[in-house]
């Protein structure tokens, strides 16, 4: 009997029916992925909201750095999806948000990518812009003040889509795309803090403000610990290695 000695591997964006494996050094806390029914959390079970918005964006198929798919377009800056309450889906402390998406225009809008929908409060803010309506891309943990990194310039989209990752822990916060360490707070020590208040993590949210971009979302995962940064160039080359590639 032959045997098959060759990892199999994702050709395409996975459906929310496929099963995460549990025991995958990169699988996520909470990992959604979208169908075009749903925005669903494949590790736990959480199921996002996709309506929350005053207007529901589209479901539509695309496509990301070679990978196709469903996708969650956002057609409108007040589209917004709920993925959860922020309790739930979030840690007090280290963390990484990874969102796998591609932008359908390259204007420096206010692109708010993904956030807590509610949190007003200082200690309670957890956000970035990709980029803001200045041009730079933001990554706020807990302040707007000393759990800010940023403006952080240069950083342009990327026509076939872009895996960006926002964390903080040990190396204090980053922001990462495709692999590559765009931006670190100095000194190391120098990181926010998070304190899990009652608002629901949301794309296209930051803070109390809904102002969508212009975006196909492609996945999401949240990891309660900094990923390492041979991980970080792992999870943005091959983001779906820990989900089974079986049928």
């Amino acid at each position: 009997m032959a045997i098959d000695i060759f990892p199999k591997h994702w050709s395409a964006i996975p459906p929310i029916s496929a099963r995460a494996v549990q025991g995958h050094p990169l699988c996520p806390r909470f990992g959604f992925l979208f169908n075009g029914g749903a925005a669903v959390d494949i590790v736990r079970g959480v199921v996002g909201n996709p309506y929350a918005g005053s207007t529901k964006g589209t479901w539509s198929p695309g496509s990301i750095r070679g990978y196709a798919g469903m996708s969650r377009e956002h057609t409108a800056s007040t589209d917004r999806v709920e993925l959860g309450d922020g309790n739930l889906l979030l840690p007090n402390n280290d963390v990484t948000l990874v969102v796998g998406q591609t932008r359908q225009v390259f204007d420096a809008r206010d692109a708010r990518c993904i956030g807590g929908a509610n949190a007003t409060a200082s200690g309670f803010i957890v956000g970035a812009y990709v980029p803001f309506s200045d041009g730079n891309v933001y990554w706020d943990w807990g302040t707007t003040s000393a759990g800010r990194l940023g403006p952080i310039g240069g950083l342009a989209s990327n026509a076939y889509g872009d895996v960006w990752a926002f964390t903080t822990g040990p190396r204090a916060q980053e922001i990462w795309q495709n692999g590559l360490l765009r931006a670190t707070k100095s000194p190391a020590a120098d990181k926010g803090t998070y304190g899990a208040g009652t608002e629901q993590l949301a794309l296209g949210m930051h803070a109390a403000v809904q102002n969508s971009d212009l975006v196909k979302y492609h996945f999401v995962y949240v990891y309660w610990r900094q990923l390492l940064e041979r991980e970080m160039a792992e999870i943005a080359a091959f983001p779906f290695c820990w989900v089974d590639p079986r049928p």
